[in-house]
């Protein structure tokens, strides 16, 4: 193989690794930026990535039923930036009830609970 062959090579693989290490934060970083003040946002990825939808939850103590608007089953992390704690809901189709699966500190983002993972289906405003 030829130097400048080589050279081109190690380049080319230099700056895929380099592009490999950046992107994955700035994806992260970025999709948690998706929630403006006083909205309850929920995404389909850990760490805040792929944004599904945001609840400006105007109602304390009142369920949002996200499930029947196509969004159950699929969060696994939230952005509370409401002034209050949330709670997080499963439908429970066995007892015809929801059943609090996960809470949620005002102004906390972070994961679901494991347990809470892909399965809820409702969120409540507590205050």
């Amino acid at each position: 193989m030829s130097t400048m062959r080589k050279v081109l090579v190690t380049t080319g693989c230099a700056l895929a690794l380099i592009g490999a290490n950046v992107s994955p934060a700035s994806a992260t970083t970025q999709d948690w930026d998706w929630c403006d003040s006083n909205q309850i946002c929920l995404y389909d990825g850990f760490s805040g990535a792929n944004h599904i939808v945001s609840y400006q939850n105007n109602y304390c103590n009142e369920l949002t039923n996200y499930g029947l608007s196509g969004y159950g089953d699929r969060v696994s992390s939230a952005w509370n930036r409401t002034g209050h704690s949330i709670s997080f809901f499963n439908w429970n189709a066995r007892s015809q009830h929801f059943d609090l699966v996960d809470g949620m500190a005002a102004g906390a983002r972070r994961d679901l609970l494991d347990g809470a993972n892909n399965i809820t289906d409702a969120v409540k405003m507590n205050c």
